[in-house]
C-alpha cells in the first residue's frame, strides 16, 4: 500500500477541524467615535491658502514671483554663491489673528531649483544649504520692484524643476484641523484613545483596522491642502519619527501642496507636498535660525 492510497481510505476527518479565529468585532461607529474624541484633543488652529489668479504687490503674500528685498540685503544663496529662488512670501500683517507668524513683518521662504528642489542632504533636512527662511520685521514700502529686479538673479538649470511658473496671489481664511493620519504622532494618539474606549477589543496599530473602515474617514484626515500651521501631510513618512535630532520640529510653518489653480499647475515631482517646520513658538518669536525643510511625493 503506498502514500497515496492511505490518504483514498480516510473517508472523515480523524480530529476536529482548525477553527478560524473569529475577526475584531471594529465597526465604523466604532472608529468614528475615537476620530471625533482624537479631534476635539488635538484640535488646533490652521490658516488656508486660497490661491488667486491677482498680481500682487512686491512686499505682498504670495508664491513665487519677485520677492521683497531691503536696501542693501543680498538674495539667500548656496555655499557655492547659487542664488536660490523665492518659493512663498506671508506678509503678517494680511493673517487672520495667530500665535503661529510674528504679529507684523514678513516671512521668506526659498529653495534652490534644481533637480532636488533645495533638499540637498536628505541626512540632514534642517542644514538649509539650498534652502532658507527670513524673517523681515520692518517692511520698507518705498523699495520698488525696479530696485530689486537688478539683484534677483536665481540659479536655474536647463530643465526647470520649480514646482510652478509665475506668481499666484493668496488669500487666507482661518479654521481648526485635528491631528493627521500623516503625522507620526497619530497612531499612538489613536490607539492609546481606542484603548480607553475599547479595552475588550485590542488594537496595535490604526492600520490595522480593515480598510472598508478608515478609507473614507482618514482620508478625511490626510493633512493635504495649502496652509500655514496644522497638521502636515507626507505622502511617504513623517521624517521626524525617523530621526530622534527632528523631534524639536513640531510647528507646521507652511504647507504646499500639489493643487494649482484652473489649468496652472502646482506639481512636486510626482503629486507631492512640500512643507517647513520650525520649533515651538520659534516663528513667532522672529527666529528662523532652526528650520527643517521637506518635499516627498508618490
Amino acid at each position: 500500500m503506498g502514500l497515496l492510497d492511505l490518504f483514498k481510505k480516510k473517508t472523515g476527518p480523524t480530529s476536529a477541524p482548525l477553527s478560524r479565529p473569529a475577526a475584531a468585532p471594529y465597526t465604523a461607529d466604532m472608529v468614528q467615535a475615537v476620530l471625533k474624541e482624537l479631534y476635539l484633543r488635538t484640535r488646533q488652529p490652521v490658516i488656508r491658502l486660497a490661491l488667486t489668479g491677482d498680481t500682487p504687490a512686491l512686499a505682498a503674500s504670495k508664491l513665487g514671483g519677485l520677492p521683497y528685498l531691503p536696501p542693501g540685503a543680498a538674495v539667500p544663496t548656496t555655499a557655492a554663491g547659487q542664488q536660490l529662488t523665492l518659493l512663498a512670501q506671508i506678509r503678517c500683517e494680511e493673517l487672520p489673528a495667530n500665535s503661529l507668524y510674528p504679529p507684523a513683518g514678513l516671512v521668506q521662504f526659498y529653495i534652490l531649483n534644481d533637480d532636488l528642489l533645495g533638499l540637498q542632504n536628505f541626512d540632514a533636512l534642517d542644514d538649509q544649504s539650498a534652502s532658507r527662511v527670513l524673517f523681515w520685521p520692518r517692511v520698507d514700502l518705498a523699495v520698488t520692484a525696479e530696485q530689486v529686479r537688478p539683484r534677483y538673479r536665481p540659479y536655474g538649470e536647463e530643465d526647470d524643476y520649480f514646482p510652478f511658473t509665475g506668481c499666484f496671489g493668496l488669500r487666507f481664511s482661518l479654521e481648526e484641523e485635528g491631528m493627521s493620519s500623516c503625522d507620526h504622532r497619530f497612531d499612538a494618539v489613536f490607539c492609546a484613545l481606542w484603548a480607553s474606549f475599547y479595552p475588550q477589543v485590542p488594537l496595535a496599530h490604526w492600520y490595522d483596522l480593515p480598510d472598508a473602515l478608515t478609507e473614507d474617514p482618514f482620508n478625511d484626515l490626510s493633512g493635504f491642502g495649502h496652509k500655514l500651521g496644522g497638521y502636515p501631510a507626507f505622502t511617504q513618512e513623517d521624517p521626524r519619527d525617523c530621526h530622534g535630532r527632528y523631534a524639536p520640529y513640531s510647528q507646521l510653518l507652511l504647507q504646499i501642496d500639489s493643487a494649482g489653480l484652473g489649468s496652472r499647475e502646482i506639481m512636486w515631482g510626482d503629486s507631492g507636498v512640500a512643507g517647513f517646520f520650525a520649533p515651538a513658538g520659534a516663528l513667532a518669536a522672529g527666529d528662523t535660525s532652526c528650520i527643517l525643510y521637506n518635499w516627498d511625493c508618490f
